[in-house]
């Protein structure tokens, strides 16, 4: 189109994850602590292959999950238009813009999943009593990503480049997908036992190699009993229970994205060779994490 050239495109997708998680093992793990058979005044002793023969083991961890047919399912779309304009023999300007939209993850099946809420400590079920396949959460769709470039000669020999452009993404693993069915409670209890916190687990201890010696000690193929899962009230809000650790997702969840900038100064030294001079940064922002909010002086609110 005379000085300039233009570029759009869109690309929309539909994403499913069925994850069974493998973290812990779900028949359950022993672990055996060289803690266990230490001697506090010496630094560095103790063994765990020695508190194993003793079958003094420091906890117990399993998961165990009430259905294997959990889904997460995504849409998203992403739109993006440019055009590189040649001024003059001399200036070329790229500008452009992109949308994206990731739709706030969804659980396939009502029922299954939970999305919990750090500031009312309610799990919200997917799909039950009015809440929303989505666990409450919204979509965000103002994720506009513009993006400049400019390019000037000086003259034959020297060139000055430069641009800035705003890129949004996803995050890491978990953050904006595969968040609320797959891998979290109540469809998923991590069961964690420590040996000396943990009722059900005292009467489990010693373990051995067989059962009968001592009298009525269990084998290490006896585990603990395994967690209750919680019914499902009928309004979909299930209270956190005391105990139990869950990870929050806020409603109006920000998506990550990063700003990169640059400027250049380009010359020939010679036919051939040529000498260049840039900076570039970059600065993210909304940028996926977590802290612990339950140590003394943690944040009193969720950025």
């Amino acid at each position: 189109m005379g000085k300039h050239t233009l570029k759009f495109g869109a690309d929309i997708r539909r994403r499913r994850n069925k994850r069974l998680p493998s973290d812990q093992h779900r028949a359950g793990v022993y672990n055996f602590n060289p803690v266990v058979t230490s001697n506090p005044s010496i630094d560095g002793s103790g063994l765990g292959l020695a508190s194993l023969l003793l079958g003094d083991p420091s906890d117990f961890n399993r998961f165990a999950q009430i259905s294997t047919t959990q889904q997460d399912v995504q849409w998203s779309m992403y739109y993006y238009g440019e055009d590189t304009w040649r001024v003059t023999n001399k200036l070329t300007l790229n500008y452009g813009l992109r949308w994206d939209t990731w739709f706030a993850d969804t659980s396939l099946n009502s029922g299954q999943g939970g999305r919990y809420d750090v500031t009312t400590n309610i799990v919200y079920i997917p799909g039950v009593g009015g809440v929303s396949q989505s666990g409450g959460v919204n979509t965000p769709y103002h994720n506009f990503a513009p993006r400049l470039g400019i390019a000037y000669s000086l003259n034959p020999k020297t060139v000055i480049r430069t641009g800035w452009g705003r890129s949004f993404f996803e995050g890491t693993f978990g953050w904006t997908f595969n968040t609320l069915a797959a891998d979290v409670y109540p469809s998923i209890v991590n069961q964690h036992c420590p040996a000396t916190a943990c009722p059900q687990f005292s009467q489990f201890l010693p373990v051995q190699f067989s059962t009968g010696t001592p009298t009525n000690a269990p084998s290490f193929d006896t585990a603990p009993p395994a967690p209750v899962f919680p019914a499902i009230p009928s309004n979909g809000r299930l209270p956190l229970p005391d105990g139990i650790g869950d990870s929050t997702i806020p409603t109006n969840q920000k998506i990550p994205y990063v700003d990169s900038y640059n400027f250049t100064v380009e010359h020939e030294v010679f036919n051939g060779a040529t000498l260049s001079a840039g900076y570039v940064g970059n600065v993210g922002r909304h940028l996926n994490g977590g802290w612990n909010l339950n140590p003394p002086g943690a944040r009193t609110r969720i950025i």
